[in-house]
């Protein structure tokens, strides 16, 4: 459970998450010595996902060595698809339906769900937090304060937020 929010404004992109990792109905913390994050900045691309971290971790990986090809929907499709049958050549498994994505590449943002990309304009966000950031930045909050307040509102999402700022593509 998770939320990751992401907002676009004056050519400045702001990506923040929780930091909540579950597992089954227990909440892993740092205080655990807990070392995933849901939000990684990995070469030309910020990634954060939300759903199994077991994906989303081959996800961080594949996208280390392999690049997007264009900067479209289609492009970010055919990556993804790539990145599918790459996990299925190392785990046997194919598919991430349980999985959400958002990438940000130049100052493009992309949500990947089930196969479908869309290109996102200005606000966004993902995980069980999603209703709570969304409706923080309709009411002109950051990212950052949106997932803060995901936080006091969802049970499924905790601090600390994890946060960039992306401007021109660069982090």
């Amino acid at each position: 459970m998770t939320v990751v929010a992401v907002k676009k404004q004056n050519g400045i992109v702001s990506i923040a998450s929780d930091d909540a990792t579950t597992s089954g109905y227990t909440t892993i913390s740092n205080a655990d010595n807990k070392s995933f994050t849901k939000l990684k900045q990995i070469g030309k691309y910020t990634i954060a996902g939300s759903g199994l971290t077991s994906i989303t971790s081959l996800l961080f990986m594949y996208a280390k060595t392999h690049l997007i090809r264009e900067n479209s929907e289609e492009g970010v499709l055919d990556w993804f698809k790539g990145f599918l049958d790459w996990r299925k050549e190392k785990t046997g498994e194919y598919g991430i339906s349980s999985n959400n994505f958002i990438i940000v590449w130049d100052n493009k943002i992309y949500e990947f769900q089930d196969f479908q990309v869309t290109e996102i304009r200005e606000n966004y966000a993902i995980g069980s937090g999603r209703d709570f950031a969304l409706a923080a930045m309709y009411m002109g909050a950051s990212a950052k304060k949106a997932v803060e307040c995901a936080i006091n509102f969802d049970s499924y999402c905790s601090a600390p937020v994890h946060f960039f700022n992306c401007i021109g593509g660069k982090t």
